[in-house]
This record gives C-alpha cells, structure tokens and sequence, in this order.
C-alpha cells in the first residue's frame, strides 16, 4: 500500500475510531500519499493529530499530504506543520479548514519555504486574516519549485489589499503551470486586484491550466483577463465560472480560445448569459482546433 484516501463521512467519528485508524496509517512506512476528509464532522481530537503527525513522519517517502477538516485545535496544527517540515520530499500539500491562527500561518508559511521540492499547494480556509494572507503570499512567493496553485474559496470578504498582495506573490511565479483561484460568495475582484492577476497569467511564461471562480468580475476586469488569456499561447485548459459576462467580453473570450492552438479542455460556467453569448461560446467550441473537453453551466 503506498495511497490512502479516506473520508468524507456523514456522522460523527469517535476519537477511538479516528485514533484506530491513524495508528494503521502510522505503520506503513512506504505511503506516498495520504488524504484524509472528515468533511463537517471535521474536529480531529489533539490524541487523534498528534497520531497524524506521528504517521507522517514515519512515512519515509510521503510526498502528497491532504487534509480537509472543520477546525483543527491549536496545538494540533502545531504538531501538523511540525510534521510538515520533517518531510523534505513532500511535493504536494493541500489543507482545507475552517480557520487558522496568524501564529499556524506563519509556521506553515515557513514550512513551505522550506521545501525544495515542493510542487503543489492548495490551501482553503474559511476563515483568514489579512496577517494570514500575508504569510500565505510570502510562502507562495518563496518556495523555490512551486509549479501549481490553488486558493480558496473563503467564507469572509477578503481585503483589496490582501488580494493584491496574493497575486503580487503568483506574479513573481514565472515557472508556474496552473493557477486556481475560487472566491466563492465574496467573489468581486476589484480592477486592482484583476490587474495583478492578468499581469500574472501573463509573466508565467510556461502556463497551462487557469481556472477562476468568482461572482462577479466588473467589465474592465474582464477585459484585462480575456488579453492575458490571449498571451498565453501554451494554454491547454480554461476554466471560468461567474455569474454574468457581458457579449463584448463573451466575444473577446471567444476570439482567444479559437487563437489556441493547443487549448484541450474548456469549463464554462456563468449564471446570467445572453443569446448572443451563447453563440460566441458555440462558436468558440467549433473552432478551437484541438478541443478534447467540454463542460458547460
């Protein structure tokens, strides 16, 4: 056995079941792969994470960690991202939780630079802090091999400043190949904040997947993303999802995909859509030359 996936339920696990588990997880030394979702019955006990820890460590040749809980106690996540920095393969790390400490953040932000081979990050909180965003970024824009990113969604409106901030971090990522960025309900990117990420799709000289889950993105903001779309020529896989998109900007989305040469996958979701814009997005799909996948709404 070398992957383990397990979770989500939908009742409560006792601490002596969760315990039991981790203890098995703990003796297989070879695991490259562990992921665990505990779904809303999400609060692993201090016993329960203190044998999560313990597992990690001991999987010599870990090289993917992924937790989604609802909270994670304190003492807990320290003992979480003390595991974190024991394993210097790890090349994947994806948490999804319900809040984080400043004081965690920084440790975990600090555990990421630390990795050399780490590759990929997901991070979900529900609730964060401008001070968290801040060390989220810092993590982002120091880790040496970071090739894939995905952020959010939140449950709390996020500051101009700490987005801005995000995606100066991305900016400074000119190696990476997909960038995933989900805002949820509190999903308006001002026009700062989309200027960032359009000058950042744009210095990512190798990317390949961008996917974008907001609620409303104002029509400048469209514009903007649609021409760094358009400067990315190795794109291979779009995903947007919103709730309105005007037919000017549907028809500048659709000239780009059709100019792909090697787009294959296309995922386009938007609440309120013209028949104008359907039509721009059907003819898109009949263009674009390489197109293997389609989902749509």
């Amino acid at each position: 056995l070398q992957n383990i996936s397990i979770g989500p339920w939908q009742k409560e696990i006792s601490d002596a079941s969760m315990e039991r588990l981790i203890e098995a997880i703990q003796k297989k030394p070879a695991l490259q792969s562990i992921n665990i979702t505990l779904s809303q019955y999400g609060e692993f006990s201090d016993a329960g994470m203190e044998h999560l820890s313990k597992a990690i460590q001991c999987a010599s040749v870990l090289k993917n960690i992924s937790l989604d809980c609802q909270k994670i106690f304190a003492a807990s996540m320290t003992k979480l991202i003390e595991a974190f920095q024991s394993k210097p393969a790890l090349e994947n790390i994806s948490l999804t939780c319900a809040d984080i400490c400043d004081k965690d953040m920084e440790l975990l932000s600090d555990a990421i630079q630390q990795k050399q081979g780490l590759e990929s990050i997901s991070f979900a909180c529900a609730e964060i802090s401008d001070d968290c965003m801040g060390n989220l970024s810092e993590a982002i824009e120091n880790a040496p091999a970071l090739q894939n990113i995905s952020i959010g969604p939140w449950q709390k409106e996020i500051s101009d400043a700490s987005m801005e901030r995000l995606i100066e971090a991305i900016q400074k990522k000119p190696a990476l190949q997909s960038i995933n960025i989900t805002l949820s309900q509190y999903g308006e990117f001002s026009d700062a904040g989309m200027e960032h990420l359009s000058k950042a799709i744009q210095c990512a000289s190798v990317l390949k997947n961008i996917s974008l889950d907001c609620q409303k993105i104002f029509a400048a903001s469209m514009t903007k993303l649609i021409e760094a779309f358009q400067s990315k020529p190795a794109l291979e896989n779009i995903s947007l999802t919103c709730a309105d998109i005007c037919d000017k900007d549907m028809e500048l989305l659709s000239d780009a995909i059709q100019q792909k040469q090697g787009l294959e996958s296309i995922s386009f979701a938007c609440a309120e859509i013209s028949d104008d814009c359907m039509g721009n997005l059907s003819e898109a799909i009949e263009n674009a030359p390489a197109l293997q996948n389609i989902s749509i709404g």
